[in-house]
């Protein structure tokens, strides 16, 4: 709620100076309602799924089409006032839109992305070891919400949400930075409040003891920390290495999961999905003109350099 707020106060008082960068981020709009679109039309073997019988088929397929008309407009709309509101408070991020303003960032972002992977996987190795130990206080986490592999191509479909994810999750990390920033130097009491329920909601909410509650918050606390301590060591303000390594942090677990799949589709699928992740990849970390041999070794993003 706290949050929310505060994006409502910045996004009020954005607008009222005019900072909003609207041409800007109308291409990522749009690139982002195109991308609802596919995925909706990919998805489009399981709508059939969701007919009740309580009403007629010719108006079940009038509300469906309606809806596929007006989700990727609006998902569209809110992207964009949201990637808006990003770039208006960090206006040095407006050079991921332009492949050669962002090269300064390709080296430092591929070093994150590296470094976020393999804590991830660190942690994964730790949260199995902990679930054979306390298994009553770390229960295995088993994956059922897996629609992609519903879709007509799950490989699309998985891609096709890490991608839109990945923008709006940079987006708001972006907007949670300033609000941090803003909080901080101001000492303001919203912030105290903020963070507050920031440490207490870490916990596990369905704990049943205090020994339960403590020990799982350890572990989320631990991982909580060492996460802000790699964005604030290698991060910082590289929105290159937020939107790389979120994009790759999504992809990973569905094509792990198509890979393991006993059925040949799924394992292409997973191999379809891991070459076109990095295909993506390649594009956003790889300097066109560093690969051809023709520039000089990479700049230092601003975040290094300080």
């Amino acid at each position: 709620m706290i949050f929310a707020s505060r994006v409502v106060i910045l996004f009020v008082s954005q607008v009222r100076a005019r900072r909003l960068p609207w041409r800007t981020a109308a291409g990522v709009g749009v690139a982002m309602a195109t991308i609802v679109l596919l995925s909706e039309l990919n998805a489009f073997p399981t709508i059939e799924q969701s007919y009740s019988t309580s009403i007629s088929l010719g108006t079940f397929w009038l509300q469906t089409g309606v809806g596929l008309v007006l989700v990727p407009i609006l998902s569209g709309l809110g992207v964009w006032i949201l990637v808006a509101l990003a770039l208006s408070l960090f206006p040095a991020a407006q050079g991921l839109l332009r492949r050669s303003a962002a090269s300064a960032w390709r080296r430092d972002a591929a070093v994150a992305v590296i470094l976020s992977l393999a804590m991830v996987a660190a942690f994964d190795k730790l949260g199995a070891i902990l679930t054979s130990l306390l298994p009553t206080y770390f229960p295995p986490q088993i994956d059922l919400d897996a629609n992609y592999l519903t879709a007509w191509s799950p490989a699309l479909g998985a891609l096709f949400s890490a991608v839109l994810a990945a923008v709006v999750a940079t987006a708001m990390v972006g907007l949670a930075m300033a609000i941090f920033q803003s909080g901080w130097s101001r000492r303001a009491w919203w912030f105290w409040v903020a963070l507050f329920l920031l440490v207490v909601a870490v916990g596990p909410a369905q704990a049943h003891l205090v020994r339960e509650f403590l020990a799982v918050w350890i572990y989320r606390a631990l991982s909580f920390a060492i996460t802000l301590l790699i964005m604030a060591g290698f991060f910082r303000d590289n929105g290159l290495a937020y939107l790389a390594t979120v994009f790759c942090l999504l992809v990973a677990k569905p094509t792990e999961n198509l890979l393991s799949q006993a059925a040949k589709v799924y394992q292409w699928n997973g191999l379809l999905l891991g070459g076109l992740s990095l295909m993506i990849l390649t594009w956003l970390l790889l300097d066109r003109k560093m690969a051809d041999g023709r520039a000089d070794p990479p700049v230092q993003s601003t975040s290094s350099a300080r």
